[in-house]
């Protein structure tokens, strides 16, 4: 079998027709990033092994779930697109979000407050993984606009990045306070 330069630099098995890692290959990766993402649960920065970013088909959602709770503290930044924020405030006759914020006081034309607002009250330490498909790594946090609890909806990049979905009202229901 083939190898082909993988993550943290080491080479990997892979299938000649496909380009896909082996099952074998993608057997070991899980097993040894499992060690790895324990032993910087417990050490830190000073773990000596590097560990995956979660890879489709490989990783499974237990995988996803620690490594996300190990990762909460280096998260570098937040972003989102203004389409993103645009998109929450006009009326929708599917999954409106529009009446929810509109009683808060946000519209099109102050959507930078809404914008500054969410990443003011999102509280990253309660990231919860939703979902990893298509190379998405969705993942939801309970966030407050003044005083209301929602969750957002988030993509975690590969390189730590928060990048914002959604947000979805009614957040007491998800997060039982």
């Amino acid at each position: 079998m083939p190898y082909k330069p993988g993550g943290g630099g080491h080479m990997q098995l892979y299938e000649e027709r496909n380009g896909q890692y082996t099952e074998e290959e993608s057997n070991r990766m899980l097993k040894n990033d499992r060690v790895a993402l324990y032993v910087y649960q417990i050490l830190g920065e000073k773990a000596p092994w590097p560990f995956h970013f979660p890879i489709q088909n490989v990783h499974d959602e237990e995988y996803c779930r620690d490594f996300l709770n190990a990762i909460k503290g280096s998260i570098k930044a937040l972003i989102c697109r203004k389409s993103k924020i645009d998109y929450l405030l006009p009326f929708k006759e599917k999954d409106d979000k529009s009446v929810f914020l509109n009683r808060l006081g946000y519209t099109r034309l102050n959507s930078e407050k809404l914008f500054d607002e969410i990443f003011k009250g999102v509280q990253i330490d309660s990231l919860k993984y939703v979902r990893f498909s298509f190379g998405c790594f969705m993942c939801k946090a309970k966030t407050r606009i003044q005083g209301k609890l929602v969750t957002t909806v988030w993509v975690l990049e590969k390189n730590l990045t928060l990048r914002f979905v959604t947000l979805i009202p009614r957040g007491d229901k998800t997060w039982k306070e």
